[in-house]
């Protein structure tokens, strides 16, 4: 994880802890470099411009999402038959 410098333990409740690469960084002063991922720009509306009308809860997602949402979908309807339970209570 992260390049060998942090770790997660298998504990009931996972704990991020320093790895053995950390300490160089922390005893040594060894310089770390990481890329950053670009934040998308949202397009700006104008004035004019009216919103379109979303059901309660609804996300606009990128077309990109629509892949991921589509499964995230399906997992649900899966889970709800499996669970016997709402659709509302699964991941609420």
């Amino acid at each position: 994880m992260l390049n060998e410098y942090l770790a997660l333990t298998n504990d009931e409740y996972a704990v991020v802890k320093f790895a053995e690469k950390a300490k160089l960084i922390l005893e040594e002063d060894e310089t770390v470099t990481m890329k950053m991922v670009k934040e998308r720009e949202h397009p700006v509306k104008t004035v004019g411009e009216k919103k379109g009308k979303k059901s309660r809860g609804a996300t606009a997602f990128e077309l990109d999402d629509d892949e991921l949402f589509e499964i995230l979908r399906v997992l649900r309807a899966e889970l709800m038959k499996k669970e016997e339970v709402p659709l509302y209570i699964l991941f609420e």
